[in-house]
């Protein structure tokens, strides 16, 4: 549903403004770990890399912390601090950020696997932006193994962005599509793969949206 969600708001999108594309590579670390049963930390850190450097846009370094809460077997809260810069040229970002996640293992004969969804928001502080914004993110992710191989599955997701006020435009933000491999080495998993990244422009008259195409790997990290 999501999915098709996307594709509408893509179409709609493009119909409304040109697109350009570029190409970029995203690297990310992700960590967390408990401190007691209930309580426990969150860290990131991502870099997003323009093949054109004068995409300021998609240049980006992202820090992320948060502290977590598992309120169930299955639900997470958290909440936490961003610091996300554009680079050449530099532009400040600093973000405040809540989200519930909730995750579940599946099995449908052969197929097994884990899904997740994750709903976060965000209030984001803008350089030159006089207004707050407030942007709400959705994610459905699944991961599949076949049989009982813990090694290498097959990740998928789908995050859905919207801008709840006028800080500089409401409505869609964008939408990031991945698909890739995911290689489980104990405690560290490793994701390399194929992600595509429509971004509707915030200003349709002048600046076209954005079609992103990006080669991303990323390692997450299971403190005990």
């Amino acid at each position: 549903m999501l999915f098709l969600l996307s594709l509408l708001m893509i179409s709609s999108g493009t119909a409304h403004a040109a697109t350009t594309q570029s190409f970029t590579s995203w690297t990310g670390v992700f960590a967390q770990g408990w401190i007691t049963e209930k309580w426990g930390w969150f860290a990131e850190s991502q870099s997003r890399i323009a093949e054109d450097t004068a995409l300021a846009r998609t240049n980006r370094l992202l820090l992320r912390a948060a502290a977590r809460y598992r309120a169930s077997e299955h639900l997470q809260l958290f909440a936490g601090y961003g610091w996300t810069p554009n680079l050449a040229p530099f532009g400040n970002e600093n973000r405040f950020w809540q989200q519930a996640l909730y995750s579940e293992d599946f099995g449908i004969g052969v197929l097994q696997g884990t899904w997740l969804a994750r709903f976060r928001q965000e209030q984001r502080f803008i350089q030159n932006n006089p207004l707050m914004a407030h942007r709400s993110r959705l994610l459905l992710r699944a991961t599949f193994r076949a049989w009982e191989n813990e090694t290498i599955r097959i990740a998928f997701w789908d995050e859905y962005f919207m801008t709840l006020n006028r800080a500089p435009q409401g409505g869609f933000d964008q939408n990031r599509i991945f698909i890739g491999p995911s290689f489980k080495l104990g405690s560290v998993a490793i994701e390399p793969g194929y992600m595509n990244v429509f971004t509707r422009s915030t200003r349709e008259a002048t600046v076209p949206n954005g079609l992103n195409q990006v080669f991303a790997v990323y390692i997450f990290v299971d403190f005990p």
